[in-house]
């Protein structure tokens, strides 16, 4: 049976959700399997489209073409119209064909504004994706601060105890380590949901603050590394390795959030590749 909230993950998906309504639907797709399918289904049709695109923007041919029009047309307009002998309005100067002739240049004005607007669309969809993906990891980071039983399923410092725990629970295994000594103590994990996939949480302290690790696998390109962002008043880095998304999200200042990052960046199997 459809679930009702499912007419709400669209907009989800397009960040159209506030904050709290944002966390209230995250919470039910814990337990709601139909709605977990129909954000996987959407998110594999836009993951789709974003990983087959090529992204460029128009050539300055075709603008160039699209504005010349245009402009042709324009001018065309602006000319004072005379009435032919079937008593129709046409400009003057024209002969009485002057519709059928000029009907294919729209047909191209048409055309040319439909390519600009896809060029556009493909080039702005990876910042796009970046975007949700930001928003869906501070969520549930700011969730996971809200009270007790939000913040870890399993509590421990001992990371032969937390990466077990994951086992059985997800479709793949986290590397979890332990950065005490680096001043990043672990304190435990929680499953959660992520790029509409199950993800491995993995919580950090360092001094006053929480840092939570999302771990889930990556469909894009492996290797990558993004600029850090800030947003809702939390610091967040993400990057691509060993067939993994990973993001780290803290309110700590982003000098040390980058310097946790690229602690666990150099433990992770074929670093840098």
């Amino acid at each position: 049976m459809k679930c009702e909230q499912e007419t709400l993950t669209n907009a989800y998906l397009d960040g159209e959700l506030d904050a709290a309504a944002s966390a209230q639907l995250e919470t039910h797709l814990e337990s709601c399997e139909s709605c977990r399918k129909s954000i996987a289904n959407q998110r594999a049709v836009r993951t789709g489209i974003r990983d087959r695109a090529d992204y460029f923007l128009a050539p300055e041919s075709v603008r160039s073409a699209l504005t010349h029009q245009l402009g042709l047309n324009s001018r065309a307009g602006s000319r004072s119209a005379s009435t032919d002998d079937h008593g129709a309005m046409r400009p003057r100067g024209e002969p009485s064909t002057f519709r059928r002739q000029r009907s294919p240049g729209w047909m191209q004005i048409g055309a040319l504004a439909a390519a600009l607007l896809v060029g556009w669309l493909l080039g702005s969809w990876p910042n796009r994706w970046g975007d949700r993906i930001t928003d869906e990891v501070v969520s549930s980071h700011v969730r996971s601060l809200m009270g007790a039983g939000h913040l870890i399923d399993v509590a421990s410092s001992d990371q032969h105890t937390v990466k077990p725990w994951f086992n059985g629970k997800l479709d793949f295994a986290p590397e979890v380590h332990d950065l005490s000594a680096q001043g990043f103590p672990l304190i435990g994990g929680r499953l959660d949901y992520i790029g509409g996939h199950p993800a491995a949480a993995l919580v950090y302290r360092h001094k006053a603050h929480t840092i939570n690790l999302f771990i889930w696998p990556a469909a894009g390109q492996v290797g990558a590394q993004r600029p850090a962002s800030t947003s809702r008043g939390y610091n967040v880095t993400c990057w691509t390795a060993a067939g993994m998304e990973n993001c780290a999200v803290s309110d700590m200042n982003l000098d040390d959030l980058e310097r946790f990052a690229s602690t666990v960046r150099g433990l992770e199997p074929h670093a840098g590749t």
